[in-house]
């Protein structure tokens, strides 16, 4: 038995080990901060409730057929 040989193939082994050790810790970690990001329902709650408003199919409707008025840009054109 030639320890050696023996020696630097366990050696070997355990590089490989300490390599997918590492490669599981980042991914361990990667999924842990995905599951830590706040959801846009979560941030709902800290936005004081305020969800973006839907317009109905009725209201969508009304709203193209309805002429655009002119934008008004600055006080001058207001008198």
């Amino acid at each position: 038995m030639d320890i050696q040989r023996i020696l630097a193939q366990l050696h070997a082994e355990r590089q490989q080990v300490n390599e997918v050790i590492q490669i599981l810790e980042r991914l361990a970690q990667g999924i842990k901060r995905r599951q830590d990001f706040p959801t846009a329902l979560s941030l709902q709650g800290l936005a004081g409730g305020k969800r973006k408003r839907t317009v109905s199919p009725e209201a969508r409707a009304k709203l193209t057929q309805e002429p655009k008025k002119p934008a008004v840009k600055g006080k001058a054109a207001g008198n």
